[in-house]
């Protein structure tokens, strides 16, 4: 289930040494896992950080270049590294990015898509 997809653009006007961006996606209920898939076309990004709806950190990582692929499960064995499993709260999750922006001439950009895993158990 796609949830969102966004492209983040800076272009050389709005330089300063570091630039923060703030996204905020709503999770529904009765997820098991989400995943964020991240392409960079230049320079790469400092970190990326992700909050669920409780504002526990729930991912870290550095040093993004080109392509990632971050994976936030209930089950340990399936998320990935730099991340902690465990249950999905409903709600707005953020994803907070820091760029390098000193000695950019064109425009950057990342795209970022967050895609659910729901949950196909019946309880009973």
């Amino acid at each position: 289930m796609q949830l969102a997809e966004q492209i983040i653009e800076i272009t050389p006007n709005q330089l300063t040494d570091k630039k923060f961006m703030i996204e905020r996606i709503h999770v529904p209920d009765n997820l098991i896992g989400l995943t964020i898939f991240i392409e960079v076309n230049q320079n790469p990004i400092n970190f990326v950080l992700v909050y669920d709806s409780l504002y526990n950190l729930r991912a870290e990582y550095q040093a993004i270049e080109n392509q990632r692929k971050i994976v936030i499960h209930q089950d340990e064995a399936k998320s990935g590294i730099e991340t902690k499993a465990g249950n999905i709260p409903a709600g707005e999750w953020i994803i907070a990015f820091e760029f390098q922006t000193s000695n950019l001439t064109e425009t950057w950009a990342c795209k970022y898509r967050v895609t659910g895993e729901v949950n196909t158990r019946v309880q009973m």
